[in-house]
């Protein structure tokens, strides 16, 4: 029987959908009876509490990493010693790279659009010193991934990208699409909306190249030259990121207050209650590889007005209207437009039915994980 270990123990709560898709996979391997494979799991601290699972002869747990100053180095021994112990036949790290290297042969869940896809406009969001701090971050991630010799990915642009960067053959690289997690059909969708205001959603992590420093000039602008004053935002952004306190700050000045409100880091269950409120998904990101928030808004009835760039066209084709990338002022137009046509608003969710359940069955995601690692570990290294 082979042997698998799934590498988790990057999986940080705070690295945003990187750790909601790292708990779904997890969850279902857990549970997995299907495929005759023996697995084993090697969980961060953060993954292993929030599945509320504890060690034993096939779970493993550890420090979240990485954790170069404190636990990193711990935490590779105890991993070549159980690589070595459990005779593995394949480590899937799902969070990659992971900091860490295996004498078993890995495959790596690339979704890193910095070290693969990186574009103008995300580059441009950042400082001189950030910029500096990127090129030598990924300079160092890509010469990890060099060391890996299969993939695991979202999109077949992305693959192209990762097998030119990793320096491997493009069909080492698997293209796996992102799904909607399987958590979400077990909560309500019925829509609780508030009579007196439009509620807009915008969910990401606070990095740069998400772009969410424009939606207080976004929301000045609807108010100021499209009238319309009861709009309101929603976000799920850390109150201590210095990004947050700069949207605040910038909200507070424009006089917003009442127009935004902020959630802070919800669960998943939570996130669904607050889709059931909203009306729309405004998504101002200009880096990703694969958004999962657009599928979650497909899925509960939000229209969708995003940065007009092609890993966003990829999922919602024609069903949503896209603004020009760090523009505001285009950005306001776009959810005017909406706003005061429910017609086209409809219009657009209806098409959500021809793409929506291309991303709705996770059992086929996951099989189809499997049976790559199964695939590879078939290859001698």
């Amino acid at each position: 029987m082979l042997r698998i270990a799934i590498n988790a123990v990057g999986a940080k709560k705070i690295a945003g959908g990187g750790f909601q898709i790292s708990l779904n996979f997890v969850k279902t391997a857990l549970s997995d009876r299907h495929h005759n494979i023996d697995l084993y799991f090697f969980l961060s601290k953060d993954l292993a509490d929030t599945l509320n699972v504890h060690e034993s002869d096939h779970i493993f747990i550890f420090p979240t990493q990485p954790d170069f100053f404190n636990s990193w180095l711990g935490t590779q021994r105890a991993l070549h010693k159980l690589e070595k112990d459990l005779k593995l036949d394949i480590i899937y790290s799902i969070i990659a790279p992971s900091y860490f290297s295996f004498d078993t042969q890995e495959v790596m869940r690339c979704t890193n659009a910095w070290a693969v896809q990186p574009n103008k406009y995300a580059l441009a969001q950042l400082s001189r010193i950030q910029l500096l701090r990127n090129w030598l971050q990924y300079s160092l991630i890509r010469k990890l991934m060099r060391k890996c010799a299969y993939f695991i990915t979202q999109t077949d642009s992305i693959a192209i990208s990762t097998a030119k960067v990793a320096r491997v053959p493009l069909e080492n690289v698997c293209v796996v699409s992102n799904v909607l997690p399987a958590a979400f059909n077990e909560y309500n969708r019925i829509k609780n909306l508030d009579r007196e205001w439009y509620d807009i959603v915008s969910v990401a992590a606070p990095f740069p190249h998400k772009d969410l420093e424009i939606i207080p000039y976004v929301l000045k602008e609807i108010r100021d030259n499209h009238n319309i004053p009861n709009i309101r935002m929603h976000v799920t952004l850390p109150s201590d990121s210095p990004i947050t306190k700069r949207i605040e700050k910038n909200i507070s000045a424009f006089g917003l207050t009442e127009n935004f409100v902020n959630h802070g880091r919800v669960n998943q269950q939570q996130l669904a209650s607050i889709y059931c409120s909203c009306r729309m998904m405004f998504m101002p990101t200009l880096l990703e590889t694969f958004s999962a928030s657009l599928l979650e808004a497909m899925f509960f009835d939000l229209s969708i007005v995003t940065s007009d760039l092609s890993f966003n066209s990829d999922i919602t084709k024609d069903a949503a209207l896209y603004f020009r990338p760090h523009d505001y002022v285009d950005a306001a137009i776009k959810i005017a437009e909406l706003i005061n046509n429910e017609a086209k608003a409809s219009a657009l969710i209806e098409k959500y039915k021809e793409i929506l359940p291309n991303y709705c069955n996770y059992q086929k995601h996951y099989d189809s994980t499997i049976d790559f690692l199964v695939k590879v570990a078939s290859i001698k290294k």
